[in-house]
């Protein structure tokens, strides 16, 4: 995977960038080959696996000098012009502080992607879903969300960040490991004041759950967990009294189902999400008052960008599988 995705990225026609490689302490021969094959790629060799938000942290510091970081999975492959269309955005308009590609799948380029689709989006609760995939629904690409737009959070899988904004609200936050960290990225930024943007021009082909597959305990796990931790450091203390109780409700009627279905994975994951979140009051509370303190904007101008309401139950009750059936607010 990681031949193909430098290989592709090695063909991008826009002409000043460099392509940083972070090990996270690989037991393969991935360096190795990098090295022979890709004598111009930088690469950052960590001594641990620190998750996705580690290593992408370590290659963003070695990158302060930059206008842009982009964040690139190494199961992604791209077209040569996918750079060329995000960094004229990220010129055209100085609001923009993240800016995600069309992601499609890599098996079926014809369909969108799971992890990020056509751009990020969230519910009151701070569930995740995207333009183009709901839950398990993905849908066809029909250039039905060609539009350019405003999202609430761009997909890790391929983003394109301002580093000035980065220097401003903190990079990734390692805690999470993986799962979520862009979207709490975004959040933060959306606190000051910025904006979270999508150019459907720019294509990037993804093999999603190439790393972590979707059914075992630790996606589920840092998914319900992270999910949660977004929501306790993010909002405002108000929202928190007004949504947090019905977070937990839903979280319940979760396990309740896993249970039915015989879903231990999903069942074990959420409780040992909540069990973390209680017996890490100390953390939250620090990393809370942080965030806090670089906010610019209320709530309800933030929520403008949410779904206002429970997008895991509106798809269950109601059956409205697309994005486009369900209202923004």
């Amino acid at each position: 995977m990681l031949r193909e995705c430098l290989a592709s990225l090695s063909e991008t026609s826009y002409p000043n960038f460099e392509i940083v490689v972070v090990d996270n302490a690989s037991t393969d021969e991935s360096i190795s080959m990098v090295r022979q094959e890709f004598s111009e790629v930088k690469i950052i060799q960590l001594s641990s696996n620190k998750g996705y938000a580690g290593g992408c942290n370590a290659g963003i510091v070695t990158s302060e000098e930059s206008d842009y970081i982009v964040l690139f999975n190494n199961d992604a492959t791209a077209e040569k012009s996918w750079l060329t269309y995000l960094v004229e955005k990220m010129e055209a308009d100085k609001s923009v502080s993240a800016c995600q590609p069309k992601i499609l799948s890599a098996k079926n380029r014809n369909v969108f992607d799971y992890s990020g689709a056509a751009g990020g989006m969230l519910d009151k609760y701070a569930y995740p879903f995207a333009r183009g995939r709901i839950i398990a629904t993905i849908e066809k690409d029909e250039n039905q969300y060609d539009s350019e737009t405003e999202l609430f959070w761009a997909s890790g899988t391929a983003c394109i960040l301002r580093n000035s904004a980065l220097k401003e609200v903190g990079l990734l936050d390692e805690t999470f490991f993986a799962h979520m960290e862009e979207i709490d990225l975004c959040w933060r930024m959306q606190l000051r004041g910025n904006k979270i943007g999508f150019v459907p021009e720019s294509r990037v082909y993804h093999l999603s759950g190439a790393t972590l597959s979707s059914d075992t305990f630790k996606k589920k796990y840092l998914n319900h967990r992270n999910s949660v931790l977004m929501m306790l450091k993010n909002y405002s203390l108000g929202s928190l009294v007004k949504l947090l109780p019905g977070r937990v409700i839903i979280d319940i009627i979760a396990m309740a189902y896993s249970l039915i279905v015989l879903d231990m994975n999903r069942f074990n994951g959420i409780l040992a999400a909540f069990l973390w979140i209680i017996l890490h009051p100390v953390y939250i509370l620090k990393e809370r008052a942080k965030v806090q303190g670089i906010r610019l904007v209320s709530d309800r101008e933030i929520r403008r960008n949410m779904f206002d309401g429970s997008i895991a139950l509106s798809y269950y009750l109601t059956g409205k599988k697309r994005v486009s059936d369900h209202r923004n607010r």
